[in-house]
């Protein structure tokens, strides 16, 4: 199962630009601008280059608030009072005051909706947002849908939440409630985007208007790893060849019994991880391996400069019922660098047959990696490179416009149909 593309059976507009430029946009995140960069920053900030663009963050609970604050977090009083600050030309992050916490609990989570729906409206005002583009990627903003007189409503999934590791606590107390959030969510917008299929056959039991647009890739980026004149990072420079990377966030995802049996079985081999670990991760068991390698976090800018001196990079994913449903970002970032990629079974990647090399257990995932080590080659960093250039964010906003546009169509129509 893969992602079909919308392009091929549909009309082509003739530039992206006949579709998004000049709109207001509004996005309801389920992260903060400030925090590691994912797609929906990539899509964000290249609306903003024609078009208006208000990005929410997420609210945070007061408790957490206070504690960021004591902390000397450098957005604690942002979190504490609330407002908007513009980033860019055209870009805007407004940051809502503190919700309150147990926002899983009926009475709470209207109290918060409201407070939400009211920070977001009165934001869009104030910048003057006319009938905007409502970009939603978080599963718990229903509330908002219908309240800005948005031209498209759209509910953006990269992943299944109520799977996810963040809601892991006290789960069977969350999932139902966040599955019946959600589907209020999926019922009440226009459009549903998800980044793989198993999310799309999932989401359009309750919306038919569901399509997937996969993730796409800044390739002209990721390709200076391939560029002799790229140096490497001072933060890998002295650790031995050949690396075996990965990187992202850190997390629950992460096998790290997998990772721990690769390490073990090939001492000389350099583990090595970049990017954020999430807090209450215990990663001291494979941090203690003499091969092991934890560099820290990353800008999208250093990222060229860390991968150019990996030999392959992985993505070494738990497979579960969350990860099932995932589409991974850095599969084509990998790509994009010229990196060969090995991965645990991951269905959505079964779309780059041919890229990259899925894996069953440990040892096959270690005979993937040895295999990788000894055929590489100019001529396959080349072909990977290539692969990735034709998967653009640009191609992909283009693919999204389309959806709009139609369902803007659709929408006028629907309302000029006389009531039965």
């Amino acid at each position: 199962m893969t992602c079909a593309t919308v392009g091929a059976s549909r009309r082509r507009l003739s530039s992206l630009s006949d579709m998004l430029t000049g709109r207001d946009v509004v996005c309801i995140a389920g992260v903060d601008w400030d925090w590691y960069w994912l797609s929906l920053h990539q899509y964000m900030s290249r609306l903003a280059r024609e078009n208006r663009v208000l990005f929410v963050n997420r609210p945070v609970a007061l408790p957490r608030v206070v504690a960021r604050g004591a902390r000397g977090a450098k957005d604690g009083p942002l979190h504490l009072r609330g407002g908007v600050q513009q980033v860019r030309d055209e870009l805007y992050v407004a940051t809502p005051p503190p919700a309150l916490p147990f926002r899983f609990e009926r009475p709470i989570a209207s109290i918060n909706q409201r407070l939400r729906r009211s920070f977001v409206a009165r934001s869009a005002s104030e910048l003057g947002l006319e009938q905007p583009i409502l970009w939603i990627h978080d599963f718990d903003a229903a509330g908002v849908v219908g309240r800005l007189d948005e031209h498209v409503s759209i509910y953006w999934v990269t992943d299944d939440h109520p799977t996810g590791p963040a809601f892991r606590a006290n789960r069977a107390n969350r999932v139902g409630a966040m599955r019946a959030r959600e589907r209020e969510l999926l019922e009440a917008v226009d459009l549903v985007v998800t980044t793989a299929p198993q999310l799309r056959e999932a989401k359009a039991r309750f919306n038919p208007n569901t399509h997937c647009v996969p993730h796409g890739v800044d390739a002209n980026h990721f390709a200076r790893a391939l560029d002799p004149a790229t140096p490497v990072a001072a933060a890998v420079r002295g650790i031995a060849a050949p690396m075996i990377g990965y990187v992202g966030q850190i997390n629950e995802r992460i096998d790290r019994d997998l990772v721990a049996f690769a390490a073990r079985a090939h001492p000389e081999w350099s583990v090595v991880f970049v990017g954020p670990v999430v807090r209450d991760l215990d990663v001291g068991p494979l941090a203690r391996l003499p091969n092991v390698h934890f560099v820290g976090a990353a800008s999208l800018a250093e990222l060229p400069e860390l991968l150019k001196p990996m030999a392959v990079c992985t993505i070494p994913f738990l497979v579960n019922e969350h990860t099932k449903t995932m589409n991974p970002l850095k599969a084509l970032e990998y790509l994009a660098a010229g990196k060969p990629v090995v991965s645990t079974l991951l269905p959505a990647l079964q779309a780059y047959d041919g890229h990259i090399t899925t894996s069953r257990g440990p040892e096959e995932f270690v005979a993937a990696v040895e295999q990788a080590l000894a055929e590489d080659d100019d001529a396959r960093r080349r072909s990977r490179a290539a692969f990735a250039g034709r998967h653009s964010w640009e191609a992909r906003l283009e693919e999204i416009s389309r959806l709009v546009e139609e369902t803007a169509v659709e929408k006028k129509r629907s309302r000029a149909r006389p009531a039965s």
